[in-house]
């Protein structure tokens, strides 16, 4: 319970969430998919749980409505920029974003979450409402599991990059070029 509090306690930060209630009567268009929970104990002993949409294909009720496919570096481009860096004796800095999807818009069409019994004693917790059982909630930003999301934070995550004078190459779209003020090149690996 504690690790999917810490969970909905970040997505709340972020903005994740509308006010939870009935599903709309005056929109013609929405998906509704069943909130899910995936946990994970790290290495470190941590538990981990994160709360993502159901948005597998054989589903009923994902209406999309944005382009699907995210760039992705397959294993041996990974390990080529990786030999690349070792042999021009480069520096490489790593970034990870908490819920990163949740950074990006939400999907074109309205996405509805069912809420469930976790998200229920959360928020009953937090806000002091119990919500009915039939309760849903509206995503406002990208969340993992729903088709569109990948793509929708390939979209914000390159227009930050390029603001920053990040130049996506030819060759690979996940590899990102710059040169520093001493001439340098800087990669970056998306």
């Amino acid at each position: 319970e504690n690790s999917e509090f810490l969970q909905l306690d970040q997505y709340e930060r972020q903005e994740m969430f509308d006010i939870p209630g009935p599903l709309p009567t005056d929109i013609d268009d929405y998906s509704v998919l069943p909130m899910i929970w995936v946990y994970i104990i790290k290495a470190c002993g941590r538990k981990k749980a994160r709360c993502v949409a159901n948005g597998a294909p054989h589903l009923k009720g994902t209406i999309t409505l944005a382009n699907t496919y995210a760039a992705c570096l397959e294993q041996s481009g990974f390990r080529i920029f990786w030999a690349i860096c070792t042999i021009r004796n480069k520096l490489v800095f790593g970034a990870d974003a908490v819920n990163a999807f949740a950074e990006a818009p939400p999907p074109k069409c309205p996405l509805f979450l069912k809420v469930d019994d976790a998200f229920r004693n959360w928020y009953h917790k937090r806000h002091g409402v119990m919500l009915p059982k039939d309760s849903y909630v509206q995503i406002k930003h990208a969340i993992q599991g729903h088709p569109e999301s990948p793509r929708l934070w390939q979209d914000h995550i390159d227009s930050i990059l390029q603001k920053i004078g990040f130049v996506p190459t030819h060759h690979e779209p996940c590899i990102c070029r710059m040169v520093d003020s001493n001439g340098e090149e800087i990669f970056l690996l998306c």
